[in-house]
């Protein structure tokens, strides 16, 4: 089935000295097929967030996000995923570009 709307995964990282930083221990996924706000991350340490889109989208990444009115962020699924550190507790909200 093709992605519709947004795919957002919530994972811990291993950072090494000089090294690229790996995705790991998958904690959350949460694929949203509408507008809206996702749940919030649930680790308890900064965690990388993966994000990807059916369509071009604004988001905005925060404890009360609002990709309306911002600050936000552009995102075309043309140029890969993003890849983005959040804090503990941060949740992500999009609306369609």
């Amino acid at each position: 089935m093709a992605l519709t709307g947004v795919h957002l995964e919530f994972g811990a990282t291993n950072v090494g000295y000089g090294e690229s930083t790996l995705p790991f221990a998958l904690a959350m996924t949460q694929s949203m097929a509408s507008a809206g706000t996702s749940s919030a991350n649930p680790n308890n340490a900064v965690t990388l967030l993966s994000i990807s889109a059916s369509a071009p989208i604004f988001f905005a990444i925060g404890p009360s996000p609002d990709a309306t009115n911002g600050p936000r962020r552009y995102m075309d699924p043309a140029n890969g995923r993003a890849d983005l550190f959040v804090n503990p507790g941060d949740k992500v909200a999009w609306i369609l570009a």
